[in-house]
């Protein structure tokens, strides 16, 4: 048995998902962003290394598996048979199947909403931006479906600066 962990982003389940709890069997299409997709401090806990046993195919996709799991990798560049690849793993509910690509099915052995940081960024464009280092893990039981309305960490009052339920991180077992 295999143990991963999987982010579930909150648009992805308030637009297309199904709520489920600790102990649901779930079956779900995965990627896997590249570890610069997040903030590596914040994340590296969620950091997984999975193979490319057959490289990047003609079509342009790339698969990585582990025990009981497949997703498809997110890089930019083809990458040679046999390439490790790490990143973190996040759930597609949006992107269609892509033939020959099985769902990864596993047991959710633990539930956490994510609360995430985000500050206006430097450069002035007011767009808001996640603040490394912040972000909270709440356990739950049950995956919500909607997460505006969760109660969040207090957050220091000061102009630019918020706190968002961005979606759960899923503790999953794989045979």
């Amino acid at each position: 048995m295999a143990m991963w962990k999987i982010m579930y982003d909150s648009w992805q389940m308030e637009c297309c998902g199904q709520p489920f709890s600790v102990g649901d069997e779930v079956s779900w299409p995965l990627l896997m962003l590249p570890s610069s997709a997040r903030d590596a401090r914040t994340w590296q806990d969620c950091l997984t290394t999975l193979e490319a046993p057959d490289g990047t195919a003609g079509d342009g996709t790339t698969l990585v598996r582990g025990p009981g799991l497949v997703a498809v990798w997110t890089g930019d560049d083809p990458v040679g048979k046999g390439a490790e690849l790490s990143g973190y793993l996040s759930v597609e509910r949006h992107g269609g199947t892509i033939p020959g690509v099985s769902l990864s099915v596993g047991t959710v052995r633990s539930l956490h909403v994510v609360t995430q940081g985000y500050a206006v960024d430097r450069a002035g464009s007011g767009a808001y931006e996640a603040v490394p280092d912040e972000r909270w893990l709440s356990p739950v039981d049950t995956c919500p479906k909607w997460f505006s309305t969760l109660a969040q960490p207090p957050a220091p009052r000061r102009e630019g600066y918020r706190r968002d339920a961005t979606g759960v991180l899923v503790g999953l077992a794989t045979e």
